[in-house]
């Protein structure tokens, strides 16, 4: 099965085969995506390979997140470095997770946009005039 099988590591079942959930499996490097219950922290190897997955695999194609799964695990395989296993649900809460950080980004630009054009657009009080200088007499002394 593509989903649970790493370059140099024993067959995991699948678990959309009806095997084991990939979760429990352990992946290649002896690492585990899950620490207790919580999931493992990404990398920025790992995040970097999820947005390369991302384009690698738009939407619309078959099994997109088992694939982009797969990606990642297999090139960080590669690159011989922590490997975490990640799962194809651990890639689609990533992505969300990413997405609502991008998304509050963005709303919070915008608020700053709409508040520097709202100051820009009321009118400001006019600068104070300097107070008139008093005429010179006009007589020779």
């Amino acid at each position: 099965a593509r989903c649970c099988k790493l370059p140099g590591s024993p067959h995991l079942p699948c678990p959309r085969q009806g095997g084991e959930p990939a979760a429990a499996a352990a992946p290649a490097g002896g690492g585990s995506a899950l620490i207790g219950e919580r999931r493992a922290p990404w990398t920025e190897t790992e995040l970097a390979l999820l947005s390369k997955g991302s384009n690698k695999f738009p939407g619309g194609v078959v099994d997109r997140w088992g694939r982009i799964a797969d990606f990642i695990n297999v090139e960080v395989a590669k690159l011989q470095t922590e490997s975490h296993g990640r799962t194809a649900d651990e890639v689609i809460a990533k992505t969300r997770d990413l997405r609502k950080e991008l998304e509050k980004r963005a709303a919070r630009q915008r608020e700053q946009r709409q508040q520097r054009a709202a100051a820009a657009a009321t009118p400001a009080a006019p600068p104070k005039a300097a107070p008139p200088k008093p005429p010179e007499p006009f007589y020779r002394s």
